[in-house]
């Protein structure tokens, strides 16, 4: 969550903004807590500068202002450790009625979907399972650990191999997708609030995902440990105010281009010497091949990069040097490692 966010903020990969993780090493094994760079820019700074009021109302945990997130706001929420929308809404309901009426900037967030959030028991029950999970937040951070402990040596996976059936993911995987439906229910109901209060018709609106979950269809559970599809491949959209007309775009983008893209609709300059590009090309009709780029240092437990180019995606494990090739045309599970059968593009990749 940090990383993504921060790329998102920075519109710079994740070793360039330098905050990869919550805690980086110092010389002596001492760990010190990470921040953003007082000298690296970010978008809401600008938007900051340019005159707009900016709010923050968050989950907490990964998204604290401590790290960089909230400078200069008028509001940066982030009390809870793992908070849902349910908090963060009315906060954000509240600010805006009281606040609408000036340009601001209004960022909100929560864990709905997160392993770190209950999903009530009874509506875990409602799901035909005969197995020994449970579904809880307990559970989910014992899995998340176990699967850690399992690197055995650099480069080996993170794997819960021999502890969870496929039974036990597809379970899983439930319990996840009752809590996006409820997510997703909360943020229905907080676009119907801004539409009542004259506010929806006026405002470019993002709705997007900082990463996704895997659930054991690489042996793994929850995210930060591997690069695939499940954990890359996020919700991602936005709304500009007067166009009615809905347009998907296919073409691979990353989620640090959405601050660039907004910001040249708006005819706003964003910071110098970034990683993420405009879209509107895109939007236009116009061809923008981008290369897709991806990084994990999660928890200094692996080391891993990721560059898609088209359809072809290659994994480089930075530990063991393994590199793992994939044709998503063919292979969207990407259960097919090719890179014997491409040698050439693996190496140049």
């Amino acid at each position: 969550t940090l990383p993504s966010h921060m790329s998102i903020w920075t519109a710079r990969w994740p070793s360039i903004h330098q905050v990869a993780n919550k805690l980086a090493p110092l010389s002596g094994g001492k760990m010190v807590e990470t921040s953003l760079s007082t000298g690296i820019e970010t978008y809401p700074d600008l938007l900051i500068r340019g005159g707009r009021t900016a709010a923050g109302f968050t989950g907490g945990a990964g998204v604290q202002n401590k790290y960089g997130f909230g400078r200069d706001f008028d509001v940066y929420l982030d009390d809870r450790y793992f908070g849902g929308l349910d908090y963060s809404i009315p906060a954000a309901v509240d600010w805006l009625k009281a606040n609408g009426s000036n340009p601001f900037f209004l960022f909100l967030h929560g864990y709905d979907v997160h392993g770190q959030y209950d999903l009530p028991e009874s509506k875990r029950s409602s799901i035909a399972y005969t197995g020994a999970m449970n579904g809880s937040i307990e559970e989910q951070a014992k899995l998340r650990e176990q699967g850690l402990a399992n690197i055995t040596e650099p480069g080996a996976p993170a794997h819960l191999h021999g502890v969870l059936s496929d039974e036990d993911g597809t379970y899983l995987a439930k319990v996840y997708d009752l809590k996006v439906k409820a997510a997703d229910e909360r943020l229905g109901q907080f676009i119907s609030q801004i539409k009542t209060m004259g506010l929806y018709d006026n405002s470019v609106i993002v709705i997007l995902s900082d990463h996704g979950d895997e659930f054991m269809e690489h042996d793994g559970l929850d995210h930060g440990a591997t690069l695939y599809q499940e954990q890359l491949h996020v919700v991602s959209m936005i709304r500009f105010p007067g166009y009615g007309r809905r347009q998907d775009i296919t073409a691979p983008v990353r989620t640090l281009d959405l601050f660039p893209t907004v910001f040249d609709a708006l005819g706003i300059q964003g910071p110098a010497r970034v990683d993420g590009q405009s879209l509107v090309p895109l939007l236009r009709g116009e061809k923008l091949e981008l290369d897709v780029y991806a990084e994990t240092d999660y928890r200094l437990f692996v080391h891993q990069r990721m560059l898609r180019q088209g359809d072809f995606k290659l994994i480089l494990d930075l530990l063991d040097g393994k590199r793992e090739m994939f044709n998503l045309a063919d292979d969207p599970a990407e259960q097919k490692e090719i890179s014997s059968s491409e040698p050439r593009r693996t190496y140049e990749m």
